[in-house]
């Protein structure tokens, strides 16, 4: 596991035990984006992806616009690859402030110290929130 995914799976941990929830935006964007996935996976024969995209396609037209869902399920399960990398260059750049360097420096840190978990979850928020995943 990349430091990357680590990075990610931790925040939707805290967030899932946290019970960090938003409510959801349109699901068309994400509909489009999931079947995208299908397509790509399909083409590509790589088939994990091609369930990934299935599976996101199904859920995103199933209407869970305006519910609430978890933070850590929306990190975990409804971002692209992309969303993904863009996110941790914008967590990144914040905690930069906060002189962490590196994921294997903000890592432990996210257990223990507040400030940089406040931190990490305000530019989370304010990236949903840009890519309009949420209201």
């Amino acid at each position: 596991m990349s430091d990357q995914e680590r990075l990610l799976a931790t925040i939707a941990s805290i967030a899932a035990a946290s019970q960090v929830t938003m409510e959801v935006a349109d699901t068309a964007v994400d509909a489009f984006s999931k079947g995208m996935n299908f397509l790509s996976g399909a083409f590509m024969g790589d088939y994990e992806r091609m369930t990934q995209g299935a599976s996101g396609f199904l859920a995103a037209t199933g209407k869970v616009a305006g519910k609430l869902l978890s933070v850590g399920d929306i990190v975990g399960n409804r971002l692209t690859d992309e969303q993904k990398e863009h996110l941790v260059q914008r967590i990144m750049k914040a905690v930069l402030r906060l002189d962490i360097p590196d994921i294997a420096t903000l890592l432990p840190l996210l257990a223990i110290d507040s400030t940089v978990r406040n931190a990490v979850f305000k530019e989370l928020k304010d990236f949903l929130r840009a890519m309009n995943l949420v209201k």
